[in-house]
């Protein structure tokens, strides 16, 4: 084989590993993927004051799907305010709700008490823990396949912990 093809074939191999590997770079931790806004999308306020939920809209920022794992209202001195909930919610500590890339999803607080708080920018913030959905899939490959590694081997592998951001909460005011 001569030189040129040699050198062609390695150019192709490395062109080709290196598409995978920045589908991987982007899509495993994007920074800070979700804003989110009390309020319904273009309904804004004020809020049905009969209604004991708040609408929490959910933004992806980002390319890639994003499961929520968990999110959480607090003040800016660390003041837990309320959890933020799917529609439909069981009752467990956690819930897996996915949100589209560069989508919405609505979602409740159950507490009231906070929107005259919220009305100060950048006083609220909310916590919450999600994973990519291709760390989510990997963590899910990586979980069945160490169950199986651990009965055959008896050794444990390190656990993937999800990522935690905060974001602020923003107001709605449909203008």
């Amino acid at each position: 084989m001569s030189r040129r093809t040699k050198l062609i074939i390695t150019t192709l191999f490395l062109v080709l590993l290196a598409i995978p590997a920045v589908h991987f770079y982007f899509h495993w931790r994007p920074e800070n993927p979700l804003r989110f806004q009390i309020g319904n999308a273009g309904a804004g306020f004020p809020l049905n004051p009969h209604d004991l939920r708040v609408p929490v809209i959910v933004r992806n920022s980002s390319a890639t799907p994003i499961h929520l794992q968990f999110a959480i209202i607090a003040t800016k001195k660390k003041e837990q305010v309320g959890a933020i909930l799917p529609p439909v919610w069981l009752g467990s500590k956690t819930y897996d709700e996915v949100v589209p890339p560069y989508g919405t999803l609505e979602m409740y607080c159950s507490e009231r008490n906070f929107i005259a708080d919220a009305r100060a920018p950048g006083y609220l913030q909310v916590a919450y823990i999600w994973d990519s959905n291709l760390r989510y899939r990997a963590k899910s490959l990586y979980g069945d396949l160490g169950y199986r590694i651990s009965q055959w081997l008896s050794l444990d592998l390190p656990y993937i912990s999800p990522e935690s951001d905060t974001a602020p909460l923003e107001i709605d005011t449909g203008k």
